[in-house]
């Protein structure tokens, strides 16, 4: 298992890619297309009331899954501000408007799993994008 110090690493080390891609998309769009950059909705750091059926679905598969599921997801839950503001700072130097879906307004169920979403809620979230396109 790594090492608290060594998962920083790996995500510091995302960050960097995903600057290094962000770069390369935004150059190509200058001017021709509107770019955003939306994070993921990861439901262990929303503040969303997790429906009936998304609190049935964690209990399996937390229990499926084990304590090597659970070390990771407190990690994701422990790097996920830091991540999230890095990927805002690089969005604001690279002038590429940056959505947090995680600070969006969610109803009723839409996670199958943490990081996973069934139609509902990606239509939800494709809504708020499309909201921010229309800006």
């Amino acid at each position: 298992m790594l090492s608290e110090g060594d998962l920083d690493a790996v995500c510091d080390k995302a960050v960097e890619r995903t600057k290094r891609d962000l770069t390369l998309l935004a150059d190509a769009c200058a001017g021709k297309s509107k770019l955003i950059f939306a994070l993921q909705p990861f439901a262990s750091v929303m503040s969303k009331q997790l429906s009936p059926q998304e609190q049935q679905l964690f209990a399996i598969t937390d229990k499926m899954q084990y304590k090597h599921w659970q070390m990771l997801k407190d990690e994701l839950v422990r790097l996920w501000p830091s991540y999230s503001k890095q990927l805002a700072e690089i969005c604001a130097e690279l002038a590429v408007p940056f959505m947090d879906l995680n600070q969006a307004a969610y109803d009723g169920w839409v996670f199958v799993d943490r990081v996973h979403m069934n139609d509902a809620g990606y239509t939800q979230s494709a809504q708020h994008v499309a909201k921010e396109l229309l800006i």
